[in-house]
């Protein structure tokens, strides 16, 4: 009573059927109390239930979405690959291109290219079979992946042919880098086939005041096919192309 807990209360003298009518009116309310009670916990734990599937879930989603992220990143990283050599394929060369050529038409810096293609490539083809061409190409990748800096971009332009785009690379620096990549090549083991491999280069710089990249690397590969002509297995730089006409 000092704490309030009273539902309710007959005066002296009560009636019979008052007095049963209060205490069932009382049952039925502790009753429904107690359902009342029962319900609410059952609602806590449904609750406590929901937000564990719902934690667990949102985990799986989650972790989900990383997986597709880190899918739709490898997607993209391969279809800039070439599948066979790992090196950069001609669509990313291409994109790489057209941003260093941005930058040093803006900046004035300096760019060049190398464009080189290994020497009777398709004689290894015919003699040793494409398996072994295949084995010749990666081993040719692994060798200009290796020599370049972290900066510079080595792909596969198509078929036997590499392109080197070099950011803030002089001719004179690319045609060095050149010169060690040929030897490099040139030193490669190479089982597949049991002999050396060796390659013509040719080298270019971006010229300022009108060139495009499309112009860069057609003077790459027209000093290539100087470098052909005079025997294979050397660098040729775009000052030997009119000198060659």
């Amino acid at each position: 009573m000092n704490e309030g807990r009273i539902f309710y209360y007959v005066t002296k003298p009560w009636e019979p059927e008052e007095l049963r009518a209060v205490v069932r009116n009382g049952l039925e309310r502790h009753r429904l109390s107690r359902e009342n009670r029962l319900l609410l916990e059952r609602l806590r734990a449904a609750n406590t239930e929901l937000e564990e599937k719902v934690r667990l879930r949102t985990e799986e989603i989650e972790a989900r979405n990383e997986e597709l992220a880190w899918a739709k990143d490898r997607i993209e990283e391969l279809l800039r690959e070439d599948s066979l050599t790992g090196l950069a394929n001609r669509r990313r060369l291409d994109e790489v291109l057209e941003l260093e050529a941005a930058h040093a038409r803006r900046y004035g810096t300096p760019l060049s290219a190398i464009m080189l293609d290994l020497d009777h490539f398709k004689q290894v083809n015919d003699e040793f079979g494409h398996p072994a061409g295949d084995a010749v190409l990666k081993a040719a990748a692994a060798v200009f992946a290796e020599g370049v800096r972290a900066t510079d971009l080595a792909g596969r332009w198509g078929g036997e042919e590499f392109l080197i785009v070099l950011p803030h690379v002089r001719k004179s620096d690319a045609a060095v880098l050149a010169e060690r990549l040929r030897g490099g090549l040139e030193r490669a083991e190479l089982p597949a086939i049991g002999r050396p491999m060796t390659a013509s280069f040719g080298v270019a710089e971006w010229r300022h005041g009108g060139d495009s990249e499309a112009e860069l690397v057609a003077r790459a590969d027209a000093a290539m096919y100087v470098a052909k002509r005079r025997g294979r297995n050397r660098v040729a730089t775009e000052d030997d192309i009119e000198e060659a006409v």
